[in-house]
């Protein structure tokens, strides 16, 4: 099967819709002491982890490591799904941190100054 690769813009308008939904931003953070992971117990992903190979978060989905320090410990590659790669480094960490900031995100989804962010921050244009 050919895989065709996801668009930068694919790939953002996925974490808006999902993360619009004030409940699926709060839902990835660990059970325990609420802090951000790949993966939750309860199977929810983060903005980056909505992206990474079921290897990768079999192995790291507990982590709470940025995705930089992920990249330059096990290669950016081997952590993303193969219609995902291709993209540099920045994109992933500009995309957590738009997932992260709370300005960018109201009870009603993104905000202004989160669309600004993607625009300018992350390169796209919604």
């Amino acid at each position: 099967m050919v895989e065709t690769q996801l668009t930068k813009k694919e790939i953002v308008r996925e974490v808006l819709e999902t993360y619009s939904d004030p409940k699926q931003r709060a839902n990835f953070k660990g059970e325990a002491d609420g802090t951000c992971q790949y993966q939750s117990d309860n199977g929810n992903r983060c903005a980056v982890g909505r992206f990474m190979t079921e290897e990768a978060l079999k192995l790291h989905g507990k982590s709470s490591k940025n995705i930089e320090t992920m990249s330059f410990r096990f290669g950016l590659n081997s952590l993303l799904r193969k219609e995902c790669q291709g993209y540099p480094l920045s994109f992933w960490v500009n995309l957590q941190k738009l997932h992260d900031e709370p300005s960018y995100w109201s009870e009603d989804g993104i905000t202004e100054e989160g669309l600004a962010y993607v625009k300018h921050g992350i390169g796209v244009r919604i």
